[in-house]
């Protein structure tokens, strides 16, 4: 069929989801602003943190946080990690892989 280009109706319509499509784009822009800016903060905060601590010098300089900062309830869990079971072709069945 051809497009009617007349239909005063028609046109209202299109502009307005066309206004909707572009105010739904914004908002989602800038959320992803908003979310960019948050971890900008957060590395920055991190960055600041290690090179507190490695003015400090020692062991704790050594013990610097790659992407968080350590509290103290971290320290208390550190060395408690969880096993996890092993995956893959070599996970020890005990069976013998083919026949």
């Amino acid at each position: 069929g051809e497009r009617v280009r007349d239909d005063p109706a028609l046109i209202r319509k299109a502009m307005k989801r066309k206004a909707k499509n572009k105010a739904k784009s914004a908002k989602a822009w800038e959320a992803r602003a908003e979310q960019l800016m948050d971890a900008k903060d957060q590395k920055q905060k991190i960055r600041s943190h290690n090179l507190e601590k490695r003015k400090l010098g020692g062991t704790v300089a050594a013990n610097l946080s790659k992407k968080r900062i350590a509290t103290e309830e971290d320290k208390d869990t550190e060395g408690k990690k969880e096993k996890r079971p092993r995956l893959g072709p070599y996970a020890g069945g005990g069976g013998g892989g083919k026949s």
